[in-house]
């Protein structure tokens, strides 16, 4: 077997284990006498006859699973389908967890029209279709998001617009404006006033729950598409759970985002980061309490879960050359017009594909992206036997690994494993019919 077969250290009973065959992504459950013979096999160590015969049919099982999995290769050919555009690297609040130093990246500056304009025409030869206005936040420089979305519609370009923000500066006529132009919203949020507030300020230190809260109901009253992104920092533990803030948040949106404090962007650790048994806590909670609203057919999502869920349930085997599968189907545009896949490389001369500008900027941008891609690829993953299995059904962020000498590690690495495997624990202890009619056949889509 080319990759062994991982048996996840939390059994459902005496007799039964639950484990994972990454080539195939089949979960199975196993006796305790076929679990192990397994691990014998794997240890090579000798196996009786009779243990042998065990062996050769559960081989036989996985081998026509692994043959009968259609595979296929995530892209890499630098055709991305989605342009995020820095609008604004400034920002109004002073979170007191940023990632992105008050989100000016080490570089604070607005866009100026004629980028954005032409950042514009680039995506629209690149066959991209979603636009996606960052920051910074963005909404500071509202202006010149409206203007350039007049501008496409002048231009005939058929973009779909989204957009992340804190929330804080949209009122009516920014709201109008998202719902005219059918933007999806996403507005960072922690919890309720009490847990918001401790992190989420202005600079004077005013927390700014009760101006998001007002941005959302207005788009809710608007019927805006929402969501709600969550950071979860080590100073809410013992205050409440996520199981608590996402019952708080549930009222105004029922789509999340929910991560943890990380290091900045130059690598920087950071006072409220949680430990790795922290991270590992709250993300097990947070599948016990997805499972259980799902059994019990609440329509709620978070987009990490789902889309390992949805990994699991594809039948689909994605053969994985890069970490981080949408680094080649994306393009971000800072504020001076320099491109690289994401923030999280921002400045990385590595992963730098040009200047918007730059008249040659469509015709090296396959090269370049080729350069960047091969800076990030699996093959420069450092992973033990024991984190292989993991890969075939996550992929990982820049910001959940760390780098060595070019490179990467994952950060967290026992957590990553315990939290994958109590999503295929739940998988098979829960009433999954019931789970996936709630969610809608969406979720393999």
């Amino acid at each position: 077997m080319s990759m062994k077969v991982h048996i996840l250290s939390k059994q459902i009973n005496e007799n039964e284990y639950v484990a994972f065959d990454p080539m195939s992504k089949t979960v199975l459950i196993l006796n305790r006498q076929e679990k192990n013979i397994i691990e014998k096999f794997q240890r090579s160590i000798p196996l009786s006859i009779s243990e042998k015969y065990i062996l050769k049919d559960i081989l036989d099982f996985l081998n026509e699973k692994r043959e009968n999995a259609p595979k296929q290769q995530f892209p890499l050919d630098g055709s991305p389908n989605m342009m995020v555009l820095m609008v604004s690297q400034l920002c109004n609040m002073k979170c007191k967890y940023c990632y992105a130093h008050s989100g000016t990246y080490n570089t604070p500056g607005v866009m100026k029209e004629s980028i954005g304009k032409r950042a514009l025409d680039i995506a629209n030869d690149l066959g991209v279709t979603n636009i996606q206005f960052y920051g910074g936040e963005p909404l500071i420089n509202f202006e010149l998001i409206s203007k350039l979305v007049k501008y496409a519609e002048k231009q005939g370009y058929n973009f779909k617009y989204g957009i992340i923000t804190n929330g804080t500066l949209i009122g009516k006529e920014i709201g109008y404006f998202l719902k005219q132009h059918d933007f999806e919203v996403t507005i960072s949020i922690d919890g309720p006033r009490e847990i918001n507030d401790l992190n989420r300020v202005y600079s004077t230190g005013k927390g700014t729950h009760d101006d998001i809260i007002k941005a959302v109901n207005l788009l809710n009253d608007l019927e805006v598409p929402l969501a709600l992104e969550i950071t979860y920092a080590r100073n809410y533990i013992g205050k409440y759970t996520i199981s608590e803030i996402l019952d708080y948040l549930s009222n105004y949106s029922k789509t999340f985002i929910v991560g943890y404090v990380l290091p900045t962007v130059d690598g920087h650790r950071q006072v409220y980061e949680p430990t790795e048994q922290e991270v590992e806590n709250m993300m097990t909670e947070l599948v016990n309490y997805l499972f259980t609203k799902w059994e019990n057919g609440i329509q709620i999502r978070e987009m990490g879960i789902c889309m390992v869920l949805r990994e699991l349930l594809d039948p689909v085997y994605h053969v994985k050359k890069c970490i981080c599968p949408e680094f080649p189907t994306r393009i971000t545009v800072f504020h001076d017009g320099s491109v690289y896949p994401c923030h999280q490389v921002y400045l990385d001369k590595r992963f730098y594909l040009g200047h918007i500008m730059d008249r040659e900027f469509k015709d090296t941008l396959q090269r370049q992206f080729k350069n960047a891609v091969d800076n990030f690829a699996m093959s420069n993953l450092h992973t033990n036997n024991n984190e292989q299995w993991i890969f075939s059904v996550c992929s990982f962020c820049k910001a959940h690994l760390m780098e060595v000498s070019g490179t990467y590690y994952l950060r967290y690495p026992n957590a990553y494993q315990k939290v994958l495997e109590h999503i295929m624990y739940n998988m098979v202890t829960r009433n999954m019919r019931s789970v996936i009619h709630t969610l809608g056949g969406t979720i393999i889509e």
